[in-house]
């Protein structure tokens, strides 16, 4: 027996020479995660990431930059903004497609227009943005790779975000452009997570290359809303997150990316949670690890990655931010509805500006004509083509500043309803709450006022030129006067001499 062990050791070294020989087997194709895939392809989650060495991957213990990271070990710091964080998702009804690329779970949604919805970030919605995110791919780990209450639940949903106007390449934004939203599911024995649900209608991918057709039709239906919805209790009737930058949780990891991540998890039945994580393990099996090879000689089954989560990394000195998410379409109830007045009624005044230069071209067919006629004062003026053109442009400038002058009134008005029930609150998050929403009155309010101020100016402008005009052609018409009056006085002069000579032969 001993010597049939030495000659199963003696026979080892030539099994891994072919086991190394061998290309390693993974059974993830190329995932849209990375242009460069090809590569990068040999990395997977056996130990959590901890020995990628793609891109800043190998950093990860010494530049405090990357993700995931427990965000219950950080304290929250001030914002150094006033920005509110806005979403806004009308349901989609499309069916989506669920791949399995061998490490993720993930479906793409189109990116040929806006329409899907997103998040922003501005003092108010949707005027007073300073950014803008419209989401187009979402992505499953298994457990979560963030913390919530300091702990991995089941399942984590990140919503990829690229930014209004950016450009995606292979499918990918720039991280500079991303904005990531994480929300963790938990066990619930009550509640069923709606939105997971219309995700497995038609099952779940559990094969590499596999995938399925889900949200196929009613009752299904994706409403990110849910994913931002407040839950009862938690901070009044906003959903709280986490904002702090990071890093791609993949090879290469490349840093800057924006996070957002739910501070509380979310609920789902454990039936639903068990289908994603099977999915995860079944699709790593025997695909993901390295080839075992027994001391007898035997190959073993390759092992199951049990995740497909990175591990955590360290926070350091990194800021955390806590956002309050709102729902867009009920800010918008906030929004009065004279911004569509004000800007057909400046529309209407730039079209009048441009016949203004026609008009003037026609000045002599209009009070040169009465005047010819001999027409009064008031009515050479009101022929007055570069008059009347005048006139009617001031009149548009009119309706723009009354229109302008309402929205005021009601922006203002918010604001002054805003600082009543700051004042009425003695402290708390509800304090904090009523403090953002003064400012955005406010914001709204100043803006307001800027453009009364403007169409003020610009009408006091209008009725001057209007005046000069008026006076020009009192200028002309007098000049006019004098010179009928003297070409009146010199005819009866001439005719008086002409009436006496004739007056003289007759003699």
């Amino acid at each position: 027996m001993k010597w049939l062990c030495l000659l199963r050791l003696f026979s080892l070294p030539s099994l891994l020479d072919v086991a190394a020989a061998a290309p390693r087997q993974l059974r993830a194709t190329a995932s849209l995660l990375d242009a460069s895939r090809a590569a990068i392809n040999s990395w997977d989650y056996n130990d959590q990431g901890q020995s990628w060495t793609a891109g800043n991957c190998a950093a990860a213990n010494t530049d405090f930059s990357q993700s995931p990271v427990n965000l219950s070990s950080t304290v929250a710091a001030k914002a150094p903004d006033d920005d509110n964080f806005f979403f806004a998702y009308p349901a989609y009804e499309a069916p989506v497609k669920m791949v399995n690329d061998g490490r993720f779970l993930y479906t793409v949604f189109p990116t040929d227009d806006d329409k899907i919805g997103g998040i922003s970030f501005g003092t108010s919605f949707p005027n007073h943005l300073t950014d803008q995110y419209f989401v187009y791919k979402m992505m499953f780990h298994s457990p979560s790779e963030h913390t919530y209450a300091g702990k991995r639940v089941p399942l984590e949903v990140q919503l990829f975000h690229r930014r209004k106007d950016a450009t995606l390449t292979n499918g990918e934004a720039d991280p500079a452009d991303l904005a990531i939203v994480a929300i963790g599911f938990k066990e619930s024995r009550e509640e069923a997570s709606p939105f997971l649900r219309s995700l497995i209608d038609g099952g779940l991918p559990d094969q590499r290359g596999g995938t399925t057709m889900d949200n196929r039709g009613h009752p299904s239906s994706l409403d990110f809303s849910e994913l931002l919805k407040p839950v009862f209790g938690a901070q009044g009737e906003h959903a709280g997150f986490w904002d702090y930058t990071g890093s791609l949780t993949q090879p290469p990891c490349t840093v800057g990316v924006r996070w957002l991540i739910r501070q509380e998890a979310m609920n789902a039945k454990a039936k639903t949670l068990k289908l994603f994580s099977e999915s995860v393990r079944k699709s790593s099996d025997g695909g993901l690890a390295d080839v075992v090879v027994a001391p007898d000689g035997v190959t073993d089954s390759p092992k199951k990655v049990p995740s497909n989560a990175r591990a955590l990394q360290i926070m350091g000195t990194r800021p955390v931010f806590p956002r309050f998410a709102r729902n867009a379409v009920h800010m918008t109830v906030l929004q009065p509805d004279e911004p569509a007045a004000y800007s057909e009624a400046l529309a209407r005044v730039h079209s009048h500006q441009a016949n203004f230069k026609k008009v003037l071209a026609n000045e002599a067919a209009g009070s040169g004509n009465a005047m010819l006629n001999g027409g009064t004062l008031e009515e050479v003026i009101k022929a007055s083509n570069k008059w009347k053109a005048c006139m009617t442009e001031t009149g548009r400038v009119g309706e723009s500043l009354t229109v302008a002058q309402a929205k005021k009134t009601a922006e203002c008005n918010q604001l002054e309803g805003a600082e009543k029930t700051l004042s009425a609150i003695s402290g708390g998050p509800a304090r904090i709450e009523a403090a953002r929403m003064r400012a955005t009155f406010q914001k709204s309010c100043e803006d307001q006022t800027n453009v009364v101020t403007s169409l003020t100016a610009q009408k006091a402008t209008q009725e001057n030129q209007c005046n000069n005009i008026e006076g020009d052609i009192k200028k002309e018409y007098a000049a006019a006067q004098k010179v009928a009056k003297e070409k009146a006085a010199a005819d009866a002069k001439a005719k008086a001499a002409a009436d006496a000579a004739k007056a003289d032969t007759n003699r």
